[in-house]
């Protein structure tokens, strides 16, 4: 059963609080952005977390991407679109400088697996990148960057196979590229 509560203030829908089977979610329209609450389990290993993402690749082990003090948690996630109208190319750099200028940092791999979980249709609609773990994997000196994408994420340059053939898949960007308009950024509140 879900139950919704709505807090107004000046005729302005300020939050919309949905819960449901004790998940919550919390939608800021003032602010033009959609608020997540997941669940991080930080302290297990990758091989220990269940998955129900379709595809996750290998390189997701707690070598390359190590487990973080603190536990299990809440964290409260938001996609961004960062890009201004007619602007069709932003760098990496320039992507954590407008998250940071909008108070947030950019949401880590175990962040980007939690939200997937906790919202399973949002990266079918378009990739989303977690800037917050990197990995230098030795290729060619570029870290690779964690991102969700689905079967239906529509017209971008998400690269990977996994994301044209399964329905949602955490995987790696394993270039330093100007990101298009297509990608969303996953970021956390500080």
């Amino acid at each position: 059963m879900t139950r919704n509560a709505i807090i107004v203030h000046l005729g302005i829908v300020l939050m919309l609080v949905a819960c449901n089977s004790g998940t919550t979610r919390v939608v800021e329209t003032a602010t033009d952005k959609q608020f997540y609450t997941a669940t991080v389990d930080h302290s297990r290993s990758w091989a220990d977390l269940e998955t129900k993402i379709d595809y996750v690749n290998p390189d997701f082990t707690d070598k390359h991407f190590p487990s973080e003090p603190g536990g299990t948690g809440q964290v409260v996630l938001t996609q961004l679109k960062l890009h201004s109208d007619g602007e069709d190319l932003i760098s990496t750099d320039e992507v954590l400088k407008r998250i940071n200028a909008q108070g947030m940092r950019p949401a880590t791999a175990r962040e980007a697996r939690a939200y997937a979980l906790a919202n399973p249709k949002f990266q079918t609609q378009f990739p989303i990148v977690a800037l917050g773990s990197q990995w230098d994997d030795g290729r060619d000196g570029m870290p690779a960057k964690p991102y969700l994408c689905g079967q239906n994420d529509g017209p971008t340059e998400a690269m990977d196979y996994n994301c044209s053939q399964k329905q949602r898949a955490l995987v790696l960007d394993y270039s330093e590229h100007y990101w298009t308009s297509g990608w969303r950024f996953l970021a956390a509140r500080k």
